[in-house]
């Protein structure tokens, strides 16, 4: 839907941002779980990251948790 689309450009999800997060095996984000990445600052990069600290195959919502925590990049 039109909102929803609005709602991502307005917080800076974009084709690119959703392609990165497929490429490392997020597929089929909704747009709830992409604006909150983008709210939080979870990148793919980032996401890359934490897996290569041994955080492993966490969801969406525990990068957005250790994000929060204050785990850095």
């Amino acid at each position: 839907p039109l909102e929803e689309l609005v709602r991502m450009k307005d917080h800076g999800v974009s084709a690119a941002f959703i392609k990165e997060l497929k490429d490392i095996g997020y597929s089929n984000t909704s747009t709830e779980q992409l604006v909150r990445l983008k709210d939080h600052g979870v990148s793919a990069a980032y996401i890359r990251r934490m897996k290569e600290r041994g955080h492993g195959d966490l969801s969406l919502d525990e990068f957005i948790r250790l994000r929060d925590r204050g785990e850095k990049e």
